[in-house]
């Protein structure tokens, strides 16, 4: 028997590289700084789409090796290049892109490259010498806050179906605009990004025409049916500031999607919590499936062998199911029956005397 979770249950980022660098002629050490790949609106280009895709699956954002790249030309900016490695300016060009670039387009891991060797890409010469500016940049960074997020609409809000965010279409041409909607073909997603910047509850409707899933940062939480008529609203709970997105995925035919609309407040539906949000989640409790329906299995560890309660918990935070059960010392594995719970997000708890663990599961 096999089940299948979200992405997210399986990986925790996504991401290519992040590299920013000159990307004019004519070098000079003055100049160099204000070519479009040295600012960070040039690089908050790179940036975007590939936070957008992340979010959409519930991932973070990061990248395996990035920052300031001086790749050789073979032309007499190589050494306009080489001095602008040690200039003082580089540090604020290390700042300036992380904040307003990197982590303004929610982004989370970034791994420079790389420690010691040529100017290209190197932070330090040698291992000994670590006050360059790029290192500098560095320490200041680690000495701040991480900047907030900047990207995305902020509700009360709504975007036509024409301003999506990302798109997939299978096969090739298979999305197209109409007017003010986006037309998506079976198996193809649209994605709109909006961004948070007071922690609270909010909702998210869409008016379309055909059959989609709902896909709230990563987690799939329903399906809905229209023909040019707006959905229920799907409500996201406790959502803290940055970015989030909504997907829309074509389950048959073709999907007409006019446009979505975010608010403040409760929706019609229980949707899902942020994947941001403290919850003091046990990572030594596992739930699969997760989206599940009618049953589902508890994975964890005990230090004994004892009755312990297992309790599943709305988000309002009452309780909805309840029952008893004796688990062991070592492993253990439960089958809970689901089926008379209604559709939504829930917690379930595992409480005794010695072990007291909580995770965070949807029924669909």
């Amino acid at each position: 028997m096999s089940f299948l979770s979200d992405t997210n249950y399986y990986l925790y980022g996504t991401g290519g590289s992040a590299y920013y660098g000159p990307n004019g002629e004519n070098l000079t050490l003055d100049n160099i700084w204000t070519t479009p790949l040295m600012t960070p609106i040039g690089f908050m280009e790179w940036c975007k789409p590939e936070a957008v895709m992340a979010k959409a699956f519930g991932l973070k954002r990061v990248a395996y090796e990035g920052g300031p790249s001086m790749d050789v030309r073979n032309t007499p900016d190589d050494a306009v290049q080489e001095d602008a490695w040690g200039d003082p300016r580089m540090q604020n060009v290390i700042v300036k892109m992380e904040d307003n670039a990197w982590s303004a387009a929610d982004g989370e891991l970034l791994v420079y490259y790389c420690a010691t060797g040529h100017y290209a890409w190197s932070f330090a010469k040698s291992i000994f010498v670590q006050n360059t500016p790029k290192l500098l940049g560095i320490d200041q960074l680690n000495n701040q806050n991480k900047a907030p997020v900047t990207i995305g609409n902020v509700p009360p809000v709504t975007i036509l179906g024409k301003n999506i965010d990302a798109y997939y279409s299978l096969p090739e041409g298979g999305w197209f605009m109409s007017g003010d909607a986006v037309v998506i073909k079976e198996a193809g997603y649209a994605v709109f990004m909006f961004r948070v910047d007071v922690a609270g509850t909010y909702n998210i409707g869409a008016n379309i025409s055909g059959t989609c899933a709902f896909i709230l940062d990563g987690i799939e939480v329903g399906t809905e049916t229209g023909s040019n008529t707006e959905t229920p609203t799907y409500t996201m709970a406790d959502l803290q500031p940055g970015l989030h997105t909504v997907m829309l995925r074509n389950t048959s035919g073709w999907l007409y999607i006019n446009g979505v609309s975010m608010s403040d407040g409760q929706g019609e539906i229980t949707g899902v919590y942020s994947n941001d949000s403290e919850r003091n989640l046990s990572k030594d409790l596992s739930i699969y499936p997760n989206p599940a329906n009618e049953i589902c299995f508890l994975n964890f560890k005990s230090e004994v062998n004892e009755l312990v309660n297992i309790i599943v918990v709305d988000i309002q935070g009452k309780i909805v199911s309840s029952i008893k059960s004796e688990i062991q010392l070592g492993s253990n594995n439960l089958r809970i029956d689901i089926k008379n719970i209604e559709r939504g997000i829930y917690f379930i708890k595992v409480a005794g005397n010695k072990i007291h663990l909580q995770e965070k599961f949807i029924i669909k």
